[in-house]
C-alpha cells in the first residue's frame, strides 16, 4: 500500500508539470536565467528559444495531462507500488520523446533567423563564433 502522501505528491507533480508547461507552450516565457529550455542553441538565438520553449511546453502539458488521471486513479483505487511505476513511465515517456522534435524545431528556427539576417559569411554562422546575448549574462 502506497502512503497517502505519495499519492498527493504524484497528483501535485502532475499539476506542477502542467502549470510549468502552459506558459512555455503559449510563448509567454521570455529568455531568462531560470525558467525554460536552456541549451546552447536556445541561448544563442531568440528564435530558437521561442521555438524550443513553445514546442517542449506542449510536451510538458501532455505529460501532465496523461499522468494526472493515473495519479488520481491510484488514490481512488488505493493502488500499490506497481501503479507508481506506471505513473513514472507515463510521466517520463512524453518528456523523453519530446526532446528530439524540440531540438529540431530550435535548430530550424535558428537557421531561419540566420538566413533572414542575411549572414553571407560562412564563418559567422559557426556556433563557436557566436556570443551569448546580454539577457542571459
Amino acid at each position: 500500500m502506497v502512503p497517502m502522501g505519495i499519492h498527493l505528491l504524484l497528483i501535485g507533480s502532475s499539476l506542477l508539470v502542467i502549470l510549468v508547461g502552459v506558459p512555455m507552450a503559449l510563448g509567454k516565457v521570455p529568455p531568462n536565467r531560470i525558467y525554460g529550455v536552456r541549451l546552447p542553441i536556445t541561448l544563442r538565438s531568440r528564435a530558437a528559444w521561442d521555438a524550443a520553449n513553445r514546442h517542449y511546453g506542449w510536451w510538458l502539458v501532455a505529460s501532465g495531462l496523461m499522468s494526472l488521471p493515473i495519479s488520481v486513479g491510484m488514490l481512488l483505487l488505493r493502488s500499490g507500488e506497481g501503479a507508481v511505476v506506471l505513473y513514472g513511465v507515463v510521466m517520463s515517456v512524453p518528456l523523453i520523446v519530446g526532446i528530439v522534435p524540440m531540438m529540431r524545431s530550435a535548430d530550424r528556427a535558428e537557421r531561419a533567423e540566420s538566413a533572414s539576417e542575411g549572414a553571407d559569411d560562412a564563418d559567422s554562422n559557426d556556433a563557436g563564433a557566436r556570443s551569448i546575448p546580454d539577457h542571459f549574462k
